[in-house]
């Protein structure tokens, strides 16, 4: 998209309305101006690092629990090497709900897709919001979850309910991930666009186009359903972010914590050779006995 083209979008995104309603201005995105938006270099590169080393924690504890699922625990040996063995396979399966716990408690506190995401799950489960309109809904989802929004992408350049060819390609699909708000366009007469606003929960079928997205819409406190955005076609993509004010804060406390869940998993590495150890060591004793 050139520079015309983005300044055109973000001139019609600040005229449109939802359900009639008009969007509040502070909550319109607006182009990023040094100082304000943009956050510090370092900072940047700290959520960055963090959020690479929680993926990376979350591959090792996927990895450790197959590795321990393919070792055979005799339970019902008498010799020491094997009764060591159970013990300490008992010992890791338990430390590993632990980690378990541990990374849920920071993708809740920490990563603002996931916290989105929880958010509007437990919105639904408890129904107790009645939003005025969709749009209303998902600003309320946002704001619970104490983030922002970054816009991706957005393309509401037609007039009438039908997008026609205005809407997100193939690889700007690709970029859409648990937590974020998107415009699928279903023709519905309650908004200008034809657009309805819901939050992305995550594909189905990525190659058939069809999600789980939670919304609510006017007196109605929120669902989980199923669209299909190749025949509802999205025009609209904003992330969510962590609010430039918290961000020092999170750089810091989510290095500390996800440093001590790489600090369980290393343990619990060694405790897992420590198994296999102690089996060969029974092996070797049975041969011998």
């Amino acid at each position: 998209m050139n520079r015309l083209e983005i300044v055109k979008n973000i001139k019609i995104w600040y005229n449109i309305k939802m359900n009639n309603e008009n969007i509040p201005i502070k909550d319109i995105p607006k182009p990023k101006e040094k100082g304000d938006t943009i956050p510090k270099p370092d900072i940047a590169l700290a959520l960055q690092e963090n959020e690479k080393k929680y993926n990376e924690a979350r591959v090792r504890l996927e990895h450790m629990r197959k590795k321990l699922k393919d070792i055979h625990i005799d339970n019902n040996a008498t010799d020491e090497c094997s009764k060591k063995a159970v013990t300490l396979y008992e010992q890791v399966q338990c430390k590993l709900e632990e980690i378990t716990k541990m990374l849920l408690a920071l993708e809740k506190a920490y990563l603002p897709g996931k916290k989105v995401e929880l958010t509007a799950i437990e919105v639904c489960k408890k129904g107790k919001y009645k939003p005025a309109s969709c749009w209303d809904w998902v600003q309320y989802v946002y704001h619970k979850a104490g983030v922002k929004r970054n816009l991706l992408y957005v393309d509401l350049g037609y007039a009438g309910l039908d997008c026609g060819k205005h809407h997100a390609s193939p690889a700007m699909m690709d970029q859409i991930s648990a937590g974020d708000l998107i415009f699928y366009n279903n023709k519905n007469t309650a908004d200008e666009h034809g657009n309805h606003s819901v939050i992305f929960l995550g594909w189905i079928d990525r190659e058939k186009g069809t999600a789980q997205v939670a919304s609510g819409f006017y007196d109605n406190p929120g669902r989980i359903h199923e669209v299909n955005l190749i025949k509802k076609p999205v025009t609209f993509i904003g992330k969510p972010a962590i609010p430039l004010k918290k961000q020092e804060a999170v750089a810091q406390n989510m290095a500390i914590d996800t440093q001590k869940i790489v600090h369980e998993l290393n343990g619990m590495e060694e405790v897992v050779s420590q198994i296999v150890d102690q089996q060969q060591l029974a092996v070797l004793e049975s041969k011998i006995t």
